[in-house]
């Protein structure tokens, strides 16, 4: 339903009387010159011949018709008036058929990203042998234009750019924003991409149990999205969307419902890390990469000797070290032990473990960019990490404990 009509002003007044005869709104605001606001009276005739009167109008006048950024502030006025009306977005058709070509321009300027519906007034028949104005008895309304088209290009644009720099809060802000713009057809496709969106959202922050359940859910919108409408560029995000729901799948079972540390959760953290060196982050990057590292000793402690780091029975310590770490190492809980991260290595190297030996291989190279990491204001220091310092402790990590999977978040391209 038309609730309001924002329409230019100009040329003859029957195409405009033929356009509200057809939409019937309750108020119009008119974009007028000077030179043509005296058509207000005709276009009300013209009306009320058809039965038809006009219950609420505003005029909003153009003083300068040949100044398109004043045309364009004007139209910005009539936007403005209908909002302190309250009229929904959806309530109202813009009219650009009559007017100078600067009131028209700007006219659709103004308003193209309001998400208003737009019509036009073209004709069957017209004079100067079809070139001149459309002859009256002859107006054709030209309704369901949308410049949805245009408009969602540099909307897409920026949500390419948002998923691929994995600022998925910024493009989940601009899917809701946009939201109350969408044509009904658009809207399954952006109500799957924000579910989705959602998933990875709370997947890179861990929150790994929210993130598997939105993302499932987001993936299945937009595969019934690509069945409904044959979409490529979604078919295209699915397919990289993928990989990424069997890996969050599988570590959910690997970990118990992620209640376990296990080796994909290490495989992910590292993956993050990644993402943070890649967004130019390396201070966030390298303290994901330590407790990745720190990761790594607690998962093969565990499956060694069923215990965790953080509360150690003495007697898994091998003969060995017991002396002393009960001296440096003991927990709050007697008899327990807390064990830093080169004391569980140690542990480790003590039981033959391949792991132990492998941070004692590296143990220099470890040293030296773990002094980078106490160095950062994350950690105990003011230094920021450097990108080389970053890389080689994501590399060096990978090499040590031979970590070569990984797993690459999707990236969204443009339709257009």
């Amino acid at each position: 339903m038309t609730e309001a009509m924002i329409i230019s002003l100009g040329g003859t007044p029957e195409p405009i009387a033929h356009a509200i005869g057809e939409h019937r709104p309750r108020c119009v605001c008119f974009l007028a010159s000077q030179q043509s606001v005296y058509l207000l009276g005709k276009v009300r005739e013209l009306l009320e011949q058809k039965g038809f009167t006009l219950a609420e109008t505003k005029v909003v006048l153009v003083d300068n018709v040949d100044d398109l950024i004043h045309c364009y502030e004007r139209a910005l006025d009539c936007a403005r008036f209908l909002e302190e009306q309250q009229i929904t977005a959806d309530a109202v058709m813009v009219d650009y058929t009559g007017g100078t070509k600067n009131m028209t321009a700007a006219l659709a300027l103004a308003t193209v990203g309001k998400g208003y519906r737009f019509s036009y007034v073209g004709g069957s028949s017209r004079n100067k042998g079809g070139l001149g104005i459309v002859e009256t008895g002859f107006e054709v309304v030209h309704t369901g234009i949308s410049p949805w088209q245009i408009f969602a290009v540099e909307e897409w644009q920026h949500l390419v750019l948002y998923v691929g720099q994995y600022q998925y809060e910024a493009a989940l802000t601009l899917i809701r924003e946009t939201a109350r713009r969408l044509p009904l057809a658009e809207g399954k496709r952006w109500q799957g991409l924000e579910t989705t969106l959602e998933g990875l959202l709370y997947w890179d922050r861990f929150n790994h149990k929210e993130a598997l359940a939105k993302f499932q859910q987001g993936v299945q919108e937009l595969e019934n999205w690509v069945q409904f409408r044959g979409d490529q560029v979604i078919a295209d995000f699915i397919r990289e969307c993928r990989p990424c729901l069997k890996f969050l799948q599988a570590m959910a079972q690997e970990s118990h419902g992620f209640q376990t540390p296990t080796r994909l959760l290490l495989v992910d953290l590292v993956a993050n890390a990644e993402r943070r060196g890649t967004q130019g982050h390396y201070d966030d990057g390298m303290a994901r990469l330590y407790r990745a590292l720190e990761l790594q000793g607690q998962i093969v402690f565990l499956q060694k000797t069923a215990a965790s780091t953080s509360e150690v029975p003495l007697d898994v310590i091998p003969p060995t070290l017991q002396d002393d770490f009960s001296r440096r190492y003991a927990g709050p809980a007697k008899g327990k032990l807390q064990l830093p991260l080169f004391a569980t290595f140690q542990v480790l190297q003590a039981l033959r473990d391949p792991v132990g030996d492998q941070f004692f291989t590296r143990k220099a190279d470890f040293l030296k960019i773990i002094s980078a990491r106490n160095n950062s204001i994350l950690a105990h220091g003011v230094i920021p990490v450097s990108k080389k310092a970053f890389e080689h402790m994501r590399d060096l990590i990978r090499q040590t404990f031979k970590i070569e999977e990984t797993v690459s978040f999707p990236r969204l391209r443009s339709p257009y």
